[in-house]
């Protein structure tokens, strides 16, 4: 057991670590950390600090790099592992915004992350500027959506002048742990940068018209974008030196999770779709040829096999599946079942979705009020889930 592989997924509320054993495929080692329960001087619920009532959502990025050590140093502790660990592979959260200077630091010490709503003036700014929504689906594929980075950066520049004029590079989530692995290195891959709503997916190129919006110097702060398939270089001399990985050890260049989730479910080739159930919630196919919504809902993405990852998403998911789950005693293996019980299409009748909530999240768009949807006739019992969100004017 000499070639083993690691993988990462630093997510909104955890940090997940595998090693696979390359020789037969073998699963070998997990672990896992959750932020609340294990960092608790960075004081986040459910991995984020903010203010509902603003839609704000951020991160301390020197979180991520505090789990990444104690996970480190627990694989070190518990098994012999890591100097055969070949290649480190890491999947984040899409969208978050990591801001650093020209030494390394963290120019503001927290990260608007992908759930993060807060940036609806700045998505209007800018589609505005474009000339409308037509104009910004043909410069970028998307529309502006408040979870994406593009809103994040200005809303900094509108807002935080001082935190973007030092700042040196944008970076997202995966490519700052990068950074850190690497002791330095600074590069984008296709998926995640697809998802920063600046950066078209089409002729893979930053979108000089959005960026002059924002400012006249930030396509100079955004790193250059390469290759998902490649290694961008190798772990760093102070984590090789602190738990013993080999200096050959590569760091490839990663992704979104989004992107990470379509290769960890065999996603790679057009006919398959992957439905992802987490704090949000996915669904996503891949195509070699970009598919354009005219309407801007699917976003058009790049996956990380250099082919294109159509994209639906509902920003608030677990939540609620979680909540009626508990409310009926079921576990996920239980609903799993009950699942067989009824041909795929229910018969063609459409069920009732109950969600109790003042706002929720649906494309990143606000849906107000209390939603009793729309075949409540053919469903039985009502589930009123309440998905965790405050109650808000509007």
């Amino acid at each position: 057991m000499d070639k083993i592989f690691a993988g990462l997924d630093v997510s909104t509320q955890s940090i997940k670590v595998i090693l696979l054993n390359l020789e037969d495929n073998s699963l070998v080692y997990n672990d896992l950390l959750n932020y609340d329960e294990e960092l608790p001087d960075y004081g986040t619920n459910n991995g984020t600090v903010g203010d509902n009532l603003s839609d704000v959502s951020e991160s301390d990025p020197l979180m991520w790099i505090d789990g990444i050590n104690i996970i480190f140093q627990r694989l070190k502790e518990k098994t012999n592992l890591i100097p055969k660990i070949k290649a480190i592979s890491v999947s984040g959260q899409q969208h978050g915004l990591v801001a650093l200077d020209k030494n390394g630091k963290l120019t503001k010490t927290t990260s608007k992350l992908w759930n993060d709503h807060s940036t609806q003036n700045e998505c209007d700014i800018l589609t505005k500027e474009l000339g409308g929504v037509d104009n910004m689906i043909l410069e970028i594929g998307n529309t502006q959506r408040t979870g994406y980075t593009a809103s994040k950066i200005f809303h900094m520049y509108r807002n935080e002048r001082h935190f973007y004029d030092n700042t040196y590079k944008f970076l997202l989530v995966h490519n700052y742990i990068n950074w850190y692995l690497t002791g330095g290195t600074i590069l984008m891959e296709s998926g995640d940068a697809s998802g920063t709503a600046l950066w078209d997916p089409i002729n893979k190129i930053w979108s000089k018209k959005l960026t002059n919006i924002i400012s006249k110097d930030l396509l100079r702060k955004l790193p250059e974008v390469k290759a998902s398939t490649a290694s961008i270089g190798f772990i760093s001399k102070v984590l090789t030196d602190k738990y013993g990985f080999d200096v050959k050890c590569k760091v490839d260049a990663g992704s979104g999770d989004n992107m990470y989730s379509a290769i960890g479910t065999g996603n790679t080739d057009p006919g398959t779709v992957t439905i992802s159930l987490g704090t949000s919630g996915t669904a996503f196919t891949v195509l070699e040829k970009p598919f354009i919504d005219p309407f801007g809902e699917i976003a058009c993405f790049c996956d990380s096999t250099e082919n294109y990852l159509p994209l639906l998403c509902i920003s608030n998911m677990a939540g609620g599946y979680n909540t009626f789950l508990n409310n009926n005693k079921l576990s996920h293996s239980d609903f799993e079942r009950l699942l067989t019980l009824t041909k795929p299409g229910n018969n063609g009748k459409i069920m009732g979705i109950a969600i109790k909530a003042n706002s929720t999240y649906v494309l990143h768009a606000k849906k107000i009020g209390h939603t009793i949807d729309p075949g409540m006739k053919y469903s039985g019992k009502i589930n009123l889930i309440d998905i965790g969100i405050e109650e808000r004017k509007h």
